[in-house]
């Protein structure tokens, strides 16, 4: 009995050993995106409760084994019994609070305080010491949910995942939104709508984009536009410029919108800068994925118009006005590859932009009997903007 005792408890350590070598390399490769999902994954917890629960069955045969040939009192030899159950026990009620949706870890829990509490009082002609093992089994049940429930660490963890959804909500807001309406959405003052003067607006359309659609697979079309509005989303944030929207291959951007603008001849440097940007990278792109036909056609008009927040559940900033219909008009009646100014930017930019040269386009119509001039804006070199070092 003492031989088969020992073989009982060796045979679980080997195969303890074995098994959690196994559970640790699929949990490894479960933790990376390794492994496929499998019972495994879904029932780890489970595979780790009856692995434990196996190790109590173990070294509970091995004690009723070697009852008789231990030396000590009766009461002694239960209490050493009871105080290796008591170690699966709280092994199995850590699993417990770590797979609170597991029903394994909670049974096989039951089933050790049973067997435990059972055989106890069954062997022991006193009751003292099943009494003592019944309330030690609450004792320690009590102590571990205090300190899972009530642990000010989990407080703290709490409080930080809090504020880190916090500061993702802010920075998603703030790319929504420029920084002057979403000042006032948060104090409670959100206004209805915003009257913009003097703000540099830019229009950019891809040009040959239906094509390369047609020429290409679904994913590879929008895997360009998403990677292509990425740089330039990047961009916008360097130079303090505000994206407005993405209308399929469209792109519009304005300087950052205030009330009163502060300095309207270096935020409209600024838009520039981004135009330019705009085609040097289109040049990069069309080079890498072999189009030849990808280019940007880009317009900036100088004017005022109407902002405010649409939408309750999906926030957007939105602007109209005639001079966003003019700025609309100045780039679909450029040329791609060039960047296409109508007479006010062209005035802005001479007074703020040395060393560019303008040559007349074509006079644009409206519906309201208004005609705009509109040029041509290059380098005073001759040289293209798509042409130059990427900054």
């Amino acid at each position: 009995e003492m031989e088969a005792a020992v073989w009982t408890r060796c045979g679980f350590m080997v195969v303890g050993f074995m098994a959690s070598a196994v559970l640790y390399y699929v949990g490894k490769r479960q933790l990376w995106g390794e492994g496929a999902s499998s019972f495994v994954a879904k029932a780890f917890a489970d595979i780790i409760a009856i692995v434990v629960f196996f190790g109590f069955v173990c070294t509970f045969t091995a004690n009723v084994l070697t009852t008789y040939h231990l030396s000590g009192t009766e009461e002694q030899r239960m209490f050493w019994m009871a105080f290796e159950s008591f170690f699966f026990f709280m092994v199995l009620v850590h699993l417990c609070s770590l797979s609170p949706h597991s029903v394994m870890p909670v049974f096989l829990c039951l089933v050790v305080i049973i067997c435990t509490l059972g055989y106890v009082g069954i062997l022991t002609s006193e009751s003292d010491l099943m009494l003592e093992c019944a309330g030690s089994s609450v004792f320690l049940l009590m102590m571990h949910l205090i300190a899972k429930m009530w642990d000010p660490r989990r407080a703290n963890v709490e409080h930080k995942s809090i504020c880190e959804e916090h500061e993702r909500v802010s920075e998603l807001l703030d790319s929504m939104l420029p920084r002057e309406v979403l000042s006032e959405m948060k104090s409670g003052h959100l206004s209805l709508a915003y009257n913009y003067k003097d703000m540099t607006m830019l229009f950019a359309d891809i040009v040959g984009f239906t094509r390369y659609c047609a020429e290409h697979t679904a994913e590879q079309a929008v895997n360009l536009v998403t990677k292509l509005f990425a740089e330039f989303d990047e961009q916008v944030l360097k130079l303090g410029v505000y994206k407005v929207c993405t209308i399929g291959d469209a792109y519009v951007a304005v300087n950052e919108p205030r009330t009163e603008v502060l300095d309207k001849f270096s935020e409209c440097a600024h838009v520039l800068e981004m135009a330019i940007y705009m085609l040097q990278t289109i040049n990069r792109v069309r080079d890498e994925v072999n189009h030849t036909g990808l280019d940007m056609r880009i317009g900036l008009h100088i004017g005022r118009f109407v902002g405010g927040v649409i939408g309750t559940k999906r926030l957007r900033f939105d602007i109209w006005g005639e001079d966003v219909l003019i700025g609309n008009n100045v780039e679909s009646h450029g040329r791609p590859g060039e960047i296409a100014v109508s007479n006010s930017a062209k005035e802005v930019l001479e007074a703020c932009v040395g060393d560019l040269q303008y040559t007349f386009n074509e006079e644009i119509k409206l519906k309201t009997g208004r005609v705009v001039r509109t040029y041509i804006c290059r380098p005073s070199n001759g040289e293209s903007f798509a042409e130059r070092l990427l900054q």
